[in-house]
């Protein structure tokens, strides 16, 4: 898809995409982790502990569906003919 930009350009425009995904994901994650930290009840830890797992997990996916998009990666593998 981004195979005609310079690899160059390519690589400034994912840091800078993933930095800002980082910031984006962390400002939600963050204040719920302070949350958890702050109040001691166990039920509260374990709600805002599965608050911030899919939060998390929105993170980790939207950065691999966005890395796929800009350097798809083709594995070619063979074995014993």
């Amino acid at each position: 898809m981004t195979r005609f930009v310079p690899a160059p350009v390519r690589g400034v425009f994912t840091v800078s995409i993933v930095t800002l995904n980082t910031f984006w994901w962390g400002w939600a994650i963050f204040p719920l982790g302070l949350l958890k930290l702050i109040i001691p009840l166990k039920s509260w830890r374990r709600l805002m502990g599965l608050l911030i797992l899919g939060l998390a997990s929105g993170w980790v996916w939207t950065n691999k569906m966005f890395l796929r998009m800009v350097n798809p990666v083709r594995i070619e593998a063979y074995g014993l003919d």
